[in-house]
C-alpha cells in the first residue's frame, strides 16, 4: 500500500518532529506504517530542509509555500468582499502548495491520500489522481462552521472523514448524514513509554503544588480564565505556582473566534484590539501572583515529560470546544490528574472524578475549586494519576493509532477493490 499524508500548510513535519500536535500525529504514524506501507509525507519546505529526507524507511518532502503566501497577500483584499468562505478555505488558499503535491502522489502512484483539515485540498488531489482513495482528517469543526455548499463540494472529492475525536466525527455525520457512514474517530495520542510517571509515581506533598498548562498560548485555550483561577487560591496556597509552557502564539481570529457560534468563543474578540494576548495576561495579574507564574514558552517537546513530572495538577482550561487536547493524555500518561473543561472531545480522554475533574468552561470558579479539591488532597491526585496513566495506555498509544490509520486505509481500499469486482464480473463472464 502507498500512502501520502499531506499536512495543512501551517504545520511543519519533519523526522521525530518536536512540534505541534498535527506534526507529531503525522510522523509517528507514519513512521509506525512504514514496515508494511510505502510511505510519503509532505509538509512545508523551510529554509533549512531539504527537498526529500527519508528516515525509518518514510520519504519526507518539503513543498515551498512562498508563491501561496504572496498570492494570499495580494488576494486578500478581494477576496474578502466576495465569497462566503475565509480566505484560508478557498480553492485558491495555497493551491500552489496543492498542486504539486497532487503531481507527486500521481508520480508515486499512490493508493491512500490522507488529507489533514484544508478540505479544498481534496479536490485538487482528486483532480490530478481520479483513482486514489482520499481520506479527510478533521482536527477542528470547520466541517462544521464552514459554508455548507462549499463543505459538500469538497466532500464529494474524498471517500471518507476521520475526527481526531468522537465529538468532531459526531457533528460532521449530523450536519452531513448523506455522508454518515464514511464518517468516523480517529483519535490522537501519546508515547507511553517517553510520557511517564516518575517512580515513586508522582512528588510527595512537600516537593511543592505547581499547578502546570502546556498548550499555545491563545485565548481559545482560556489561559485568561486560569490566572482567574489561580489568583483565587494562592492565598490558601502560599506554596502554589503556575508555569504555562508553550508558545505565545495567538490563533487567528478568522480560524477560531470568527467561525464560531458560541457567546464564550465570540467574546474572544476583546483580545484581538492590537495588544498582545501576553500583554492582556500580564495586566491581569497582581504583582503577588505575577511573581508566581511563569510564561516558560516553547520547550521540545520530548522535554515536556520533565515539566509533567514537576507537576502536581494539570489545568487544560480551553474556552472553545476543544476537538481533542494532545496535552491531557500526555499528561494522563504521566500519572498526573488534569483538571479541564467539558467541552468538545475533553470528556472522552478525561473520565470525571476518576482520572481528574470536569468543569464549565469559561468558569474560573469552578475552576478554582476543582484545583482547590486536588491540591489539598495528595491522595486522591496520586489515585487520580495512576489511573489516568492505565487509561492513557489503554486508549492512547501511539501502535493503538497507527493500527486504527491503517484500518481505515484498508476498508476504504476493500470499497475501491469491491466497485473494481462489480465493473468487472460482467466483462469476465462474458
Amino acid at each position: 500500500m502507498k500512502v501520502a499524508f499531506v499536512s495543512q500548510p501551517l504545520n511543519h513535519v519533519r523526522p521525530h518532529v518536536q512540534g505541534d500536535a498535527i506534526s507529531i500525529w503525522i510522523d509517528q504514524v507514519a513512521r509506525r506504517l512504514a514496515p508494511a506501507c510505502d510511505v510519503s509525507v509532505f509538509s512545508p519546505r523551510y529554509r533549512e530542509d531539504p527537498p526529500v529526507e527519508t528516515c525509518e524507511d518514510v520519504e519526507y518532502c518539503a513543498i515551498h509555500t512562498r508563491i501561496d503566501r504572496r498570492l494570499s497577500r495580494l488576494l486578500k483584499p478581494v477576496y474578502s468582499l466576495r465569497s462566503k468562505l475565509p480566505q484560508f478555505a478557498s480553492v485558491t488558499s495555497y493551491a500552489a502548495y496543492a498542486l504539486r503535491i497532487a503531481a507527486e502522489i500521481r508520480k508515486r502512484g499512490c493508493d491512500v491520500v490522507h488529507i489533514v483539515n484544508f478540505m479544498q485540498f481534496a479536490r485538487i488531489v482528486r483532480a490530478l489522481n481520479p483513482q486514489v482513495k482520499i481520506l479527510l482528517h478533521m482536527h477542528c469543526d470547520w466541517l462544521n462552521e464552514l459554508d455548507y455548499r462549499s463543505v459538500a463540494k469538497s466532500l464529494n472529492a474524498v471517500d471518507g472523514v476521520v475526527g481526531c475525536s468522537d465529538f468532531i466525527a459526531q457533528r460532521v455525520r449530523k450536519r452531513f448524514p448523506w455522508f454518515r457512514g464514511l464518517v468516523a474517530p480517529l483519535l490522537n495520542g501519546v508515547d507511553t513509554d517517553v510520557f511517564s510517571p516518575l517512580s515513586p509515581p508522582h512528588p510527595a506533598p512537600s516537593a511543592g503544588q505547581t499547578i502546570l498548562f502546556v498548550a499555545r498560548v491563545s485565548p481559545e485555550k482560556g489561559v485568561h480564565v486560569l490566572l482567574d483561577a489561580f489568583s483565587r487560591i494562592c492565598a490558601r496556597f502560599p506554596d502554589a505556582r503556575l508555569d504555562l509552557v508553550g508558545p505565545i502564539s495567538t490563533a487567528p481570529r478568522e480560524y477560531i473566534v470568527d467561525l464560531s457560534a458560541d457567546e464564550s468563543v465570540k467574546a474572544l474578540a476583546r483580545f484581538y484590539n492590537g495588544r498582545t494576548y501576553r500583554e492582556h495576561l500580564e495586566q491581569q495579574l497582581s504583582t503577588d501572583v505575577a511573581s508566581r507564574v511563569s510564561f516558560v514558552g516553547s520547550i521540545p517537546h520530548a522535554r515536556l515529560v520533565e515539566s509533567y513530572r514537576r507537576a502536581a495538577v494539570f489545568a487544560f482550561p480551553s474556552v472553545w470546544d476543544e476537538p481533542f487536547g494532545m496535552p491531557n493524555v500526555e499528561a494522563m500518561a504521566c500519572g498526573v490528574p488534569v483538571v479541564a473543561t467539558q467541552g468538545g472531545g475533553i470528556p472522552e480522554l478525561i473520565v470525571d472524578g476518576q482520572t481528574g475533574l470536569l468543569v464549565e468552561r469559561n468558569n474560573a470558579a469552578a475552576l478554582a475549586d476543582a484545583l482547590d479539591v486536588l491540591l489539598a488532597d495528595h491522595q486522591k491526585r496520586q489515585v487520580m494519576g495512576e489511573a489516568g496513566r492505565r487509561r492513557a495506555v489503554e486508549l492512547f498509544g501511539w501502535d493503538r493509532i497507527a493500527e486504527s490509520a491503517m484500518s481505515q486505509y484498508q476498508s476504504l481500499l476493500a470499497g475501491r477493490s469491491a466497485q473494481a469486482a462489480d465493473q468487472s464480473g460482467p466483462r469476465g463472464e462474458s
